[in-house]
């Protein structure tokens, strides 16, 4: 049996799967509040204690950059999660870990009509190399290429690139932006903290903050704050400061994508997810974003095809169970 684990700063969610299960389908599935354990491997134990399944693999993905086996969790007092080391502490016969955008990579090829929202239909290259983006707490980055058998899933920290501006206003915003930051990477816009930082922007250089809005995000959670923004801006009547806020995003983000379609020649599509853009898919599906992604001079037409969906559940758990089964089936530690 394998263990697969969705591993985040808030929560940790872990399952159970059967070489016979769908990675969709978890035999057992419970979630712990990260903070509270002392360790990975602390939960781990007391999950195992509680089910007690014969359990000889795990497979998890870590909100984090992983490195040789090993991944720093920044914001939890977590010792480093090494692959050899959590192996030998569980006696499983081997141990996967993974960036969560490589797990959501990985679960592409499992996803269900239902699991997505096709925004631009395009025309997909069969076998083409795909594109991943995720838009959370940070800007996550993945691609997937074929390799002759099926698909490979790579992972990268792709979010923490330059931003760089296409226009006057962006360059403002640049400029904005340094004065808080030593370098500006595309995460710093393209991620909840963005949205916000974008609005305190436009704040600042003309637009009036509506009182009302003012007392919302005061009074809402620093996390939910740009959900508000992002209601306020999908409005029948939208207020002007929360619009502006959102087509400076999606045009950002759009600039982004199309950036990661043309450095990946992602003919086979563009994958998108994160709970801020399944909010703002009204806005996404037309206008600021497509433009962005589609405006690369002479390259357009290049883009012209891409398909690109947008992911609507959360797949990091799926795409590790999956990744793990395979390993199973091949006998291998690694893919």
């Amino acid at each position: 049996m394998l263990l697969a684990g969705d591993i985040g700063v808030a929560k940790t969610t872990l399952a159970v799967y059967s070489s016979e299960t769908s990675p969709q389908k978890p035999l057992v599935q419970r979630r712990y509040p990260s903070n509270q354990y002392t360790s990975l491997g602390a939960v781990i134990r007391e999950f195992l204690d509680d089910i007690q399944l014969p359990i000889q693999y795990g497979c998890f993905a870590i909100a984090g950059p992983v490195i040789n086996g090993r991944a720093h969790m920044t914001n939890l007092p977590w010792k480093d999660i090494v692959e050899e080391e959590l192996s030998q502490k569980l006696n499983f016969v081997f141990v996967r870990i993974m960036n969560d955008v490589e797990a959501i990579a990985n679960s592409i090829t499992y996803l269900l009509p239902g699991d997505i929202r096709t925004i631009r239909a395009g025309k997909a290259v069969p076998n083409g190399a795909i594109g991943i983006i995720t838009s959370t707490t940070g800007l996550g980055v993945a691609y997937m290429t074929w390799d002759g058998l099926e698909y490979r899933a790579h992972p990268s920290e792709g979010g923490h690139t330059s931003f760089a501006p296409n226009n006057t206003t962006e360059l403002k915003l640049l400029e904005h932006f340094w004065q808080q930051y030593e370098h500006v990477s595309n995460e710093r816009l393209c991620s909840r903290g963005g949205v916000s930082d974008i609005y305190a922007f436009f704040r600042e250089h003309g637009f009036r903050e509506a009182p009302a809005i003012k007392t919302s995000l005061e009074q809402a959670e620093q996390r939910q704050r740009p959900m508000v923004i992002i209601q306020e801006a999908l409005k029948k009547n939208p207020d002007p400061l929360c619009k502006q806020t959102i087509e400076m995003f999606a045009t950002i983000l759009g600039g982004v994508a199309g950036d990661l379609a043309l450095t990946q020649l992602a003919s086979g599509g563009l994958y998108m997810s994160g709970e801020m853009l399944n909010s703002m898919l009204p806005l996404l599906a037309r206008g600021p974003f497509l433009e962005a992604f589609q405006s690369k001079g002479r390259l357009k037409t290049v883009l012209a095809n891409i398909p690109i969906h947008v992911i609507l559940a959360r797949t990091v758990l799926c795409g590790a169970a999956g990744y793990g089964l395979r390993l199973i089936y091949r006998g291998a530690k690694q893919l």
